[in-house]
């Protein structure tokens, strides 16, 4: 063993095993591998003794010299896997217990230099030894960590949760309708497949049926003060009309009133008068001369009062009036008026932006011209917004109606296709990680 600057040790020997040996009896096992690479006559190592310390530029003019001598005693080499063992600049512990990855790289320097372990019987040994101590480390590593949580644990859960996925419910949903069901029965045989597909997924119609957010009462049929808020083109005026209506097959035109904030409007005022010409229901306009709060107390004895608001950007200093006059009013219950055809991030942002103290839910228009409301009931249950009323295209009272469970249902789960080839499909018992759970729902 030969010393160099910055108490650098040289020790060659001939082959990687027996120069490990060295440097751990010469040195201890807490020296520090510095560089290695090949001689004529074996390999050479450079070191430093457990505690010494060797600066960048040391090492880096230890290494620009000796490969500047190789060059010019025997030129470049040519085999990839030499040069790259002779331009090695990483320094690694010898300490066997200090981390897998310094095990595995001894053990690949082992393997790289072993030429036959049945002709040498100490290298086929010291083999032997890292790999048992590989073994050892990675057993050690995989019992210390947490085992990681399963997201469809068995192959029933999987195909719940892709069916799901199919109505345009969100994963998070999917995964808290189906973590906790009742499955004893994987997917192993035809036998019974479908049995504990079928037993699985009535628990789930079942849990998804109860939390459809739906009202509990008819609000227009109740009475009251109602204002109808939402983006232009939802349908406000066209609800009112039907609900009005409504009231009048079992009420008198005396008892209902509408006020409307569209009096400078030559459209939205002429439908709304010739809607009262043929109805006989009073339209009362919020304008410069009439305040909102005006026309409530003028209309005090009416048992119905349906206030019509304009279609502005919430962003408007108007709206943001008009949304402010209604908030301060305590007895308006205010409706969101939303399109079922709006995309899913549309909507959740109409509703936080139409939201005020005195919300109750949302009426959904255009229900006849959306094939499966999955992601509508995604964001009505996140928001927590229920349901109070479903309208389609037409302008009679029949065609909007107050919510029912079983026809929603229907129309949740119109994009699934019941007995899907893929549910009888064996899939394998999965354990997938969170990060991996949005490709498998893709794929």
């Amino acid at each position: 063993m030969q010393k160099n600057k910055a108490n650098e040790q040289r020790i060659v020997a001939a082959d990687m095993s027996r120069a490990l040996r060295k440097l751990s009896e010469q040195l201890g096992p807490d020296a520090v591998l510095l560089s290695s690479r090949k001689l004529s006559d074996g390999v050479e190592i450079i070191a430093l003794a457990a505690g010494d310390k060797a600066s960048t530029e040391d090492v880096s003019s230890m290494h620009s010299d000796r490969r500047s001598g190789d060059r010019r005693a025997k030129g470049r080499r040519s085999d990839d896997g030499v040069a790259a063992a002779s331009d090695s600049d990483t320094v690694l512990p010898v300490n066997s217990k200090a981390s897998v990855h310094s095990a595995a790289s001894r053990l690949a320097q082992s393997i790289g230099e072993l030429k036959s372990p049945f002709s040498d019987t100490s290298a086929f040994e010291t083999l032997q030894q890292e790999l048992q101590q590989v073994k050892k480390m990675l057993e050690e590593k995989m019992s210390a960590a947490e085992p990681a949580q399963p997201i469809m644990p068995n192959p029933v859960q999987y195909i719940l949760i892709n069916r799901i996925l199919k109505m345009g419910l969100p994963l998070e949903f999917a995964r808290a309708l189906t973590d906790d069901l009742d499955i004893h029965h994987d997917v192993h045989s035809e036998a019974n497949d479908q049995a504990a597909i079928d037993r699985a997924w009535q628990l789930c119609l079942s849990r998804i049926e109860a939390i459809i957010p739906l009202a509990k009462d008819d609000i227009v049929a109740a009475g009251g003060t109602v204002a109808f808020v939402g983006p232009s083109g939802a349908g406000k005026s066209s609800a009112i009309s039907k609900l009005a209506t409504r009231w009048l097959l079992e009420h008198s035109a005396k008892d209902v009133a509408i006020i409307s904030h569209d009096a400078g409007s030559e459209s939205g005022a002429g439908r709304m008068s010739r809607f009262s010409s043929m109805t006989g229901i009073p339209i009362f306009y919020v304008d410069k001369d009439h305040a909102l709060a005006d026309r409530i107390a003028q209309c005090a004895k009416r048992r119905l009062v349906l206030i019509d608001t304009l279609s502005l950007s919430p962003e408007n200093p108007a709206a943001q009036q008009q949304l402010a006059a209604l908030s301060a009013l305590s007895q308006i219950k205010t409706l969101t008026v939303l399109p079922a055809t709006g995309d899913r991030r549309w909507i959740a942002r109409a509703l936080h932006q139409y939201q005020q103290a005195n919300s109750v839910g949302c009426l959904l228009t255009h229900m006849d011209q959306v094939e499966s409301i999955g992601e509508l009931v995604a964001v009505l249950l996140t928001e927590q917004s229920p349901v109070h009323y479903l309208s389609d295209g037409g302008l009679l009272p029949k065609y909007i109606q107050t919510p029912q469970r079983a026809k929603l249902m229907e129309k949740l789960f119109k994009a699934n296709v019941a007995g899907d080839e893929a549910d009888y499909i064996a899939v394998p018992t999965i354990n997938v990680h969170a990060e991996d759970a949005s490709a498998l729902a893709t794929g």
